[in-house]
């Protein structure tokens, strides 16, 4: 019973089942991801004001349909928080590798929207494979068998990688510029100095340099007399 994710982690770490929280996991922005990535019941509370202030005037319009509003959208977080996390944190990842490998901010960006879709599928497989290892614990040898399991745990990841395909190929679409730009090597590379290329984009490694003006306000020496 509390509020706090340090106190909860303790606690589940010693052995505890259940986290019960009359904040409805709003005073501590660190509960959600703990009990999300907790196999933790969760008892879910709410609370105008703090403990000190709760009683002082409470004051609702419509009791019921405000706290379920309130729970449901509670639930919604918790449900798509680890949806989210994993794949977010391995396309990350992958930004950074391609960027430290070819130094193409625009290349890291898409190779990272790509495999978006790719981590989203890993992270839904991996939670159903710990669903399944639980169904298996939880159940008789001899209701153990592939359909039942099957039923049991079905992978429930193909909304979750449809989105993000759907966010991978907006990513990709709004760089068809930088595309084209790594296509014809005039993309800027990360710390090159930026130029303009004649298409009105950054002109990186090996573009060719605009020639400098002539200087104005001198007349210019004309060339003297070849020399023996």
């Amino acid at each position: 019973d509390t509020t706090s994710a340090e106190v909860a982690r303790e606690a589940l770490a010693a052995g505890a089942r259940v986290v019960n929280d009359i904040s409805g996991l709003t005073f501590d922005e660190q509960m959600v991801p703990l009990v999300a990535a907790s196999d933790c019941g969760v008892i879910c509370m709410h609370i105008q004001g703090t403990p000190q202030t709760m009683q002082d005037d409470p004051c609702y319009d419509n009791v019921v349909v405000e706290i379920g509003e309130f729970l449901a959208g509670l639930g919604a977080l918790l449900g798509i928080f680890p949806a989210l996390a994993l794949p977010g944190v391995g396309s990350f990842v992958v930004f950074l590798v391609v960027l430290a490998l070819w130094r193409y901010v625009s290349a890291a960006s898409i190779a990272a929207a790509l495999a978006l879709p790719l981590w989203t599928w890993y992270a839904h497989a991996q939670f159903r494979n710990l669903r399944e290892q639980d169904f298996i614990a939880r159940t008789a040898p001899g209701q153990r068998d592939a359909e039942a399991v099957g039923l049991a745990v079905a992978y429930m990841g193909w909304p979750f990688v449809l989105v993000a395909a759907v966010m991978g190929g907006l990513v990709v679409y709004k760089h068809r510029a930088n595309i084209e730009r790594l296509f014809n090597r005039t993309e800027p590379r990360l710390g090159d100095r930026a130029r303009r290329s004649p298409d009105g984009g950054l002109a990186g490694e090996g573009a060719a340099r605009p020639e400098k003006p002539p200087r104005s306000g001198g007349a210019q020496n004309p060339p003297g007399p070849p020399k023996d």
